[in-house]
C-alpha cells in the first residue's frame, strides 16, 4: 500500500507493501516534523519512502540554507521546549537529541538600557533541585520584570486558572483549556484579576514568541496550554536550542536517518494537483498526484496520501470541490500570521555587559554557599567620587541595587574586578583624563571568545519580541572567529513592516538593538539578512481551534497533518510532530 505525504514544502507517499513513492508538494510552511514523523513510524513497519521537495532543500517553516557568500540563513528562530516530548523521541530515533543544547533556566527580558531582568525557574534547597509546581512559583513571586502589585495580581489570575485543577487531574484540566479558545488571553486574564502591566510587561512578549499575536489577539486556550505545561513538568521551561542551524543539525541527520532505511529524496519536485475520483457513492478518492516542474510534470500513485501542508498550502492544493465536506470548507476559516526574521553580524559581543548584570555568579553551588554564609553578591551600578584640592579624585562609595532599590555602600578600599566591557561601563568617564584608564578604551573584547547571554531573549521594549545571539546559542555554524554577535530577532506583529525595504527593515532593528544593550553601541553592523513570511504560524484567535482538521478526513485513502490540524499543542515543532503520528 502506499501512503502519498502532501507537504508544505513537501508531499510524500509510502508503500505498504515496501515499494513506495513519497511526494513533497512545494507550499512554504509547514513544519517539517509532521511529515518526518510519518516517514520515520513508517519506515519502522518496513514501508519505503520517497520524498518529492519542490525547493533545493528541506525544511519547510524549520529549514536553512546556505547563502552565496556561505552564511547559513534560517527562516525563524526555533526554541524547544522542555515539553516537546514527541519531538524528542522523533530526535532521540534518529540520533539527533545530542544536538540540543540545554540552556539556564530562566526565561529573560530585556529591557530598554541594558536593563535585564529574569523569570528565574531554578530552585534549591541546599544542593537538591526543587521542581514543579514549586519552582514556578518561586519564579513568578520573585521576578523583577513585575512590580510587588503586578506579582500579586499575577499569582491572583494564575491561581484560579485551570492549571490548578491540571496539578491533581491533568486531563480534567486541560477540558478546562479547551473550553476558553472562545475568550482571547488578556480577556480571560484581566477578568481573574491580572494587571495590565503584567500584560504588557510580560504576556506579550511570551504571546508574541508563541503564536506571533500578543494578548489581546491569542487565544486563551494557547497561552494556558504552554503554562499548563510549565506548572506541572519541571523541565517544560527549560529552553533548548540548537547547537548550529537546522539544515546541517536537525534536517540532515533525519534525512540521512531515513535514507539509511532505505528511503529516497527528490528536490525540486512539487506537487501541482490533487488528482481523484468520485464513486457510485459520490465520496472522492485519490489516484494520483501530478508533481514535478512544468513541462516535466509525472504521476504519481499510491494507495493512501497525506497532506503535510500549512494553511496557506492547503488552501492551494485541496480540490474545491471537496469543499462541499465542512472538515475541509473549514481550513478557510483559517488564516497565517506574517513574521519577519532578521540576521545582524557585529564585529564584538552585543549583549556581554547584560551578561554580568543578569549575574550568572551566585546561582550556582558556590554563589549558593557564599549566601549562606552570609556573603552578598550585588550588581554595582555607579561609583561615587570626590577630587581631592589637588585633583586626585578618591572614591566616597558605591551605588548598588537593583532600580529603584538602590543603596549606597562604602568601604575603605574598593577593587573592581571587571573585564574590558564592564570596567569601560562602570569607570567614570572624567577619569580617562588618567592615561592608565583611558588605555583600558583602546582594549577589544577578544572575539575568539564568545560572550553575552546565552538563551532565548524576551522584549517588550521594541518591534521584536524574541531573540537570540545565534553565535552564543548555536555556535557550530554560526560562531565565526573574529567577528562577533549574529543576533536573530523575530518581528511580530510584522505586518505593519511588510512593505518597507529589507535594508530599512534591518536599520531599524540594528537601531533597536542598539537601544536594549549599551554594549552594542560602539559596535559595526557587519552583514544582515531579512526573511519575509507573509503566512507562517495559523491565527491562533479566539474560537478558531474549532475550525482546525481532524488527520483522517471524507476521502478515505487522503488524510492532513500539519501543526494546524487538530491536536493539543499550539502550531509549533511539537504539534506537528504529534499529527504526524
Amino acid at each position: 500500500m502506499i501512503l502519498r505525504y502532501v507537504g508544505v514544502q513537501h508531499l510524500f507517499a509510502v508503500d505498504y507493501a515496501a515499494s513506495a513513492k513519497v511526494a513533497w508538494d512545494n507550499i512554504k510552511a509547514e513544519y517539517t516534523q509532521s511529515s518526518l514523523a510519518h516517514q520515520t513510524q513508517l519506515q519502522q513497519q518496513l514501508h519505503q519512502v520517497d520524498i518529492y521537495e519542490a525547493r533545493p532543500f528541506m525544511g519547510g517553516k524549520v529549514a536553512s540554507y546556505v547563502d552565496k557568500d556561505g552564511n547559513h540563513i534560517e527562516l525563524g528562530l526555533h526554541v524547544f521546549f522542555g515539553c516537546y516530548f514527541n519531538l524528542f523521541r522523533l530526535m532521540a530515533k534518529c540520533g539527533v537529541l545530542e544536538n540540543l543544547l540545554v540552556k539556564e533556566h530562566t526565561h529573560t527580558f530585556c529591557n530598554n538600557d541594558g536593563d535585564v531582568r529574569e523569570l528565574d525557574f531554578r530552585l534549591f534547597l541546599g544542593d537538591t533541585k526543587v521542581g514543579a509546581p514549586f519552582h514556578g512559583l518561586k519564579a513568578f513571586f520573585t521576578t523583577p520584570q513585575l512590580s510587588a502589585a503586578d506579582k500579586a495580581a499575577n499569582a491572583l489570575a494564575l491561581g484560579t486558572s485551570p492549571i490548578v485543577r491540571s496539578l491533581f487531574d491533568p486531563e480534567g484540566g486541560m477540558r478546562d483549556i479547551r473550553a476558553l479558545d472562545s475568550i482571547s488571553f488578556k480577556d480571560w486574564f484581566t477578568s481573574h484579576g491580572g494587571s495590565e502591566q503584567s500584560i504588557k510587561r510580560m504576556w506579550d512578549p511570551i504571546a508574541y514568541a508563541l503564536g506571533f499575536l500578543d494578548c489581546k489577539d491569542i487565544s486563551a486556550r494557547c497561552m494556558l496550554t504552554i503554562f499548563q505545561f510549565f506548572a506541572t513538568k519541571t523541565d517544560a521551561s527549560v529552553l533548548r536550542m540548537l547547537n548550529g542551524s537546522p539544515a546541517e543539525r536537525l534536517l540532515k541527520p533525519i534525512l540521512e536517518y531515513i535514507e539509511a532505511k532505505g528511503g529516497r529524496v527528490h528536490l525540486r519536485q512539487g506537487c501541482k494537483e490533487v488528482l481523484y475520483e468520485d464513486g457510485p457513492d459520490g465520496v472522492p478518492r485519490v489516484t494520483g498526484l501530478r508533481v514535478g516542474p512544468e513541462g516535466r510534470e509525472q504521476l504519481v500513485q499510491a494507495d493512501a496520501y497525506v497532506a503535510a501542508l500549512d494553511v496557506p498550502g492547503a488552501k492551494r492544493l485541496l480540490p474545491q470541490a471537496w469543499r462541499r465536506f465542512p472538515q475541509f470548507d473549514n481550513i478557510w476559516q483559517l488564516v497565517g500570521v506574517p513574521v519577519i526574521t532578521v540576521q545582524l553580524r557585529y564585529n564584538g559581543w552585543v549583549t556581554e555587559a547584560a551578561q554580568e548584570k543578569v549575574g550568572r555568579v551566585g546561582q550556582g553551588r558556590a554563589g549558593r554557599e557564599l549566601k549562606r554564609r552570609g556573603g552578598r553578591l550585588d550588581w554595582d551600578q555607579e561609583v561615587l567620587y570626590e577630587d581631592g584640592p589637588d585633583g586626585v579624585p578618591r572614591v566616597t562609595g558605591l551605588r548598588v541595587g537593583p532600580e529603584g532599590r538602590e543603596q549606597l555602600v562604602q568601604a575603605d578600599a574598593y577593587v573592581a574586578a571587571l573585564d574590558v566591557p564592564g570596567a569601560k561601563r562602570l569607570l567614570p568617564q572624567a577619569w580617562r583624563r588618567f592615561p592608565q584608564f583611558d588605555n583600558i578604551w583602546q582594549l577589544v573584547k577578544d572575539l575568539r571568545v564568545a560572550a553575552g547571554l546565552d538563551n532565548l531573549l524576551y522584549s517588550a521594549d521594541v518591534f521584536f519580541s524574541c531573540f537570540a545571539d545565534l553565535a552564543l546559542v548555536s555556535p557550530m555554524e554560526y560562531f565565526k572567529e573574529g567577528q562577533g554577535s549574529l543576533m536573530q530577532v523575530v518581528i511580530t506583529p510584522a505586518a505593519p513592516y511588510m512593505p518597507w525595504t529589507n535594508e530599512r527593515i534591518a536599520a531599524e532593528a540594528d537601531r533597536q538593538v542598539r537601544q536594549l544593550f549599551p554594549s552594542a553601541r560602539g559596535l559595526t553592523n557587519t552583514w544582515h539578512s531579512v526573511v519575509k513570511i507573509s503566512q507562517s504560524l495559523y491565527l491562533e484567535a479566539p474560537g478558531m481551534d474549532r475550525w482546525r482538521p481532524d488527520q483522517a478526513t471524507p476521502v478515505p485513502n487522503f488524510f492532513l497533518s500539519g501543526s494546524y490540524t487538530k491536536q493539543d499543542y499550539i502550531d509549533s515543532m511539537e504539534g506537528a510532530t504529534l499529527s504526524g503520528q
